[in-house]
């Protein structure tokens, strides 16, 4: 791939409903989409893209081009997973929670509820808790509807914590734990009832039998990942259905971290500084259709690779922002 444009002091770069986010100083006329300034804090929460500002939240909607203020006590939301005009409104001031609908831009309910809310579904939430903010072992179900106690709640094995974003993949929560960085618990839950569907303990060893498939196609429900190895997992049985090694992770000397899912490919990017690679696997095939060679200044090192149009997107620590077709 060339590089068509190299575009300094970029924060943050995403792609949501086919559209260009980036967030820096100035609008860049090279780079197609939504530009935000940096005085500002961009995010995201599956489809719905917000950004804020001191304590002014505002939401960006398709149908007016642009972002709409909807609160001014928030800084933080919720996408329903049903229904993407319903979302929930975290309280600055209060431990009040507001269900919020989009489209009326209007508050429905009001509810006091002080626990982290990792995903909002259907008429209810899952809540993460433990000892600390980062420190999880105990995941939740709540409705919405009577919010006095849970419906359901799952304690891990002693020892272990949530690491990464906890995932709805139909009627399974899936979610994966770490104890001591050494073992690994991979673990899907019914939904409904907490019912444990599959719980598998893996060693994270160099023997590299462990899960690296962190990344949900929505269009098969599979999870792909490519580390040490490259790795399909089905999340709603914890089955590894296809792992294998690339004889270009010798080859080009990889060492994958970072994946994305875009156009049936698993794009990933490779160690930093003068080593960085990027590339991609054809997800039919399963097999590696490029790598290239991308060397990054001040030792810097990429984040998720964005693919949109034909165009690679490769942001990295550095605050550069590089576009290559």
């Amino acid at each position: 791939m060339i590089l068509k444009h190299k575009i300094e002091n970029v924060k943050k770069i995403l792609l949501v409903n086919k559209r260009i986010f980036t967030q820096s100083s100035h609008k860049n006329d090279e780079i197609e989409g939504i530009h935000v300034s940096d005085d500002y804090y961009l995010f995201n929460d599956l489809q719905t893209v917000y950004r804020y500002r001191q304590s002014i939240l505002e939401v960006f909607r398709d149908n007016y081009d642009d972002f709409v203020e909807i609160n001014t006590d928030s800084n933080d939301l919720r996408q329903n997973l049903s229904n993407e005009n319903k979302i929930l409104l975290f309280y600055l001031s209060s431990d009040d929670i507001a269900i919020y609908d989009l489209n009326s831009r209007k508050t429905i309910e009001t509810i006091s509820f002080d626990k982290d809310i990792s995903v909002y579904v259907k008429n209810g939430v899952i809540v993460t808790e433990g000892k600390s903010y980062t420190i999880k072992n105990i995941i939740s179900y709540w409705s919405l509807k009577n919010i006095s106690e849970s419906l359901w709640k799952h304690t891990l094995p002693e020892g272990f914590k949530i690491v990464g974003s906890v995932q709805v993949i139909d009627n399974v929560l899936f979610f994966i734990a770490y104890k001591d960085n050494h073992y690994q618990l991979v673990t899907g839950l019914d939904i409904e009832t907490g019912t444990i569907l599959y719980q598998n303990q893996y060693e994270v060893t160099n023997e590299n039998n462990f899960v690296v498939a962190k990344n949900l196609n929505e269009e098969d429900k599979l999870m792909y990942g490519y580390g040490h190895v490259y790795q399909v997992l089905n999340p709603k049985t914890g089955e590894i259905i296809l792992q294998k090694e690339f004889k270009e992770n010798k080859e080009y000397d990889l060492l994958p971290s970072i994946n994305s899912i875009y156009d049936n490919k698993l794009w990933f990017v490779s160690r930093r500084g003068k080593e960085a690679k990027f590339g991609a696997i054809d997800l039919e095939t399963s097999e590696i259709d490029f790598v290239q060679s991308f060397p990054l200044e001040n030792d810097g090192q990429f984040d998720k690779p964005v693919f949109h149009q034909g165009k690679i997107y490769l942001h990295d620590s550095n605050n550069v922002l590089y576009v290559l077709e």
